[in-house]
């Protein structure tokens, strides 16, 4: 659930302490919502750019970013002040793949495990008792056949024709 799983992870972020920018995934593969970068920000009170593609300008002396974000026919570039959340799509980064030796070394790194305790989390906010959603079923819908219509002759007869379909089904 996206609230239990932004207010767990704004938890570790106040852990940590004194972070200048976090970074999300524009959208996670299960629900596909767009929400835990954004929920982020709102637990933390924090300044949010979404849709980011790139960063211009870095200004440590002012603490300001420039940043490139996505709209739905235009880009953009705006000035925030850090720290923030930025949540960002893949085109931010083209990933370096890792030599095998650099791989072997990260696989033997520790890992920090923290459980609620260690961020001092209210557990009516994470688990069952901090997801509002419920899912009730999941399934595959089923594939449904679609009927298809060549249009035949020129491409004004082929336009009056599509006219015609379109008007007998009420749609236009």
């Amino acid at each position: 659930d996206t609230l239990a799983t932004a207010y767990t992870l704004a938890q570790a972020v106040r852990k940590i302490g004194n972070v200048d920018l976090i970074l999300t995934g524009l959208k996670a593969i299960d629900a596909d919502t767009g929400q835990v970068g954004p929920l982020i920000a709102e637990e933390l009170d924090l300044p949010q750019i979404t849709n980011a593609s790139g960063i211009v300008d870095l200004d440590s002396v002012n603490q300001t970013i420039d940043v490139k974000r996505h709209l739905e026919v235009d880009q953009e570039v705006i000035r925030v002040s850090y720290p923030l959340v930025m949540s960002v799509g893949d085109e931010i980064n083209k990933p370096r793949y890792q030599t095998p030796l650099l791989i072997k070394q990260s696989m033997q790194k520790e890992i920090t495990v923290w459980n609620e305790g260690d961020l001092h989390c209210d557990l009516d906010k994470i688990g069952i008792k901090g997801s509002p959603t419920i899912v009730t079923e999941s399934f595959v819908p089923e594939e449904s056949v679609r009927q298809m219509t060549m249009l035949e002759g020129s491409p004004t007869e082929a336009a009056e024709a599509l006219l015609a379909i379109l008007s007998d089904k009420h749609i236009i």
